[in-house]
């Protein structure tokens, strides 16, 4: 016994008009040519589409801090502009060879930790937060930062940092050795 049998041809819609999936046209939409890739035409010229999630300031210091790690970190396409920065009211210990901020003792903001900022995005903010791992969580800070050649830091502007959120006893008294991290 034969499990098939033949449709008449008037069962078929006409699929002349189909896109280039083999799909026909929806009666509400309007083909468009749009590039395969994440530009924009201006002009007969494609550029990239500027990203759509809220820049952000971000104080990074450690490893995070040097910019072969940020790069490899944030799959960045170009080398990203770092520039000195501080933060008032923290002081920086050691997990190991990793460095921790945790907030000042002293009531008064004399207690500075430096580092380097960044002008991100939040969508670098999960990256970021993946490789720092679950002993630090992001804050929001007042970042210093400006003339470099100077090292006047006269401008001010809320960003985020990462703040040690683990146990005070892990850390240890250190500094930063920026060798235990080279480029590839």
């Amino acid at each position: 016994m034969d499990d098939t049998f033949d449709l008449p041809n008037e069962f078929f819609a006409d699929w002349s008009n189909t896109d280039s999936l083999g799909l026909p046209p929806s009666p509400n939409s309007t083909n468009y040519d749009i590039p395969n890739t994440n530009t924009i035409s201006e002009d007969g010229k494609h550029i990239p589409i500027p990203n759509k999630s809220p820049p952000c300031f971000i104080f990074l210091y450690g490893p995070l801090s040097l910019p072969h790690v940020l790069n490899r970190t944030l799959s960045l396409t170009h080398p990203p502009e770092l520039q000195r920065a501080v933060i008032n009211g923290y002081t920086q210990k050691m997990f190991g060879p990793f460095p921790a901020i945790i907030p000042s003792p002293s009531k008064f903001d004399i207690d500075v930790v430096y580092g380097m900022a960044y002008w991100g995005t939040e969508d670098d903010l999960p990256a970021l937060s993946a490789y720092m791992r679950e002993n630090y969580k992001l804050k929001k800070v007042m970042i210093r930062t400006g003339v470099e050649a100077d090292y006047i830091l006269d401008q001010e502007i809320e960003g985020w940092t990462f703040v040690w959120s683990g146990l005070i006893e892990d850390l240890s008294e250190g500094s930063f050795d920026p060798s235990l991290f080279p480029e590839d």
